[in-house]
């Protein structure tokens, strides 16, 4: 499925982001362990030509229709949404039973929405670079795809065993406060 947040994703990697080689040996290991720092070290982004502009704006307008209805499904409000994610998030740390049932229920209606990995380092942590006059909104904007695509990996890992996701767990997590740092700036 090629949809128009795909063709953005595609548009901003060719164009804007560019991967830093490590320095060391001692960086390689860090960028190995520490996923946060990848974000704040490894990439270079440039600004996404003028000429994509329409193509942000159908892809926002994509977002937009999608996490409307995903939050239908949830019965919450993009704000509620951003603050039940937080406390699950925490639950998850800290092995909450409560916020892990909450957390396995939203990865369920969570689920597909998010199609991938690269989807939330598209819009959690280039495309703010890559447009710098919207970069509070769209940090925003991709802080809450990551958290998506959080609880449906958080849902699997859960009901089917984490084993193999607790990687792909800490990456996103990595995407959504390097959105957070974002928004701050």
């Amino acid at each position: 499925m090629d949809t128009t947040m795909d063709r953005l994703e595609q548009k901003v990697w060719n164009e804007c982001v560019h991967r830093l080689a490590a320095a060391d040996d001692a960086t390689v290991e860090r960028w190995q362990r520490d996923h946060l720092a990848v974000y704040r070290e490894h990439y270079h982004v440039q600004p996404l030509p003028a000429r994509y502009d329409v193509l942000v704006a159908q892809a926002l307008a994509e977002w937009d229709r999608t996490e409307a209805r995903l939050l239908e499904r949830l019965g919450l409000t993009a704000a509620t949404f951003d603050a039940r994610f937080q406390a699950i998030r925490q639950g998850l740390v800290a092995q909450d039973p409560a916020a892990l049932r909450v957390g396995m229920a939203f990865g369920h209606i969570a689920y597909g929405v998010v199609r991938n990995l690269s989807i939330v380092n598209c819009f959690a942590c280039f495309l703010p670079r890559a447009v710098p006059d919207r970069r509070n909104e769209l940090a925003t904007l991709g802080r809450r795809i990551a958290a998506v695509f959080y609880l449906e990996l958080m849902g699997k890992a859960l009901e089917w065993g984490g084993e193999g996701k607790a990687d792909a767990l800490a990456r996103i997590d990595a995407a959504w406060r390097y959105a957070g740092e974002l928004m701050a700036k």
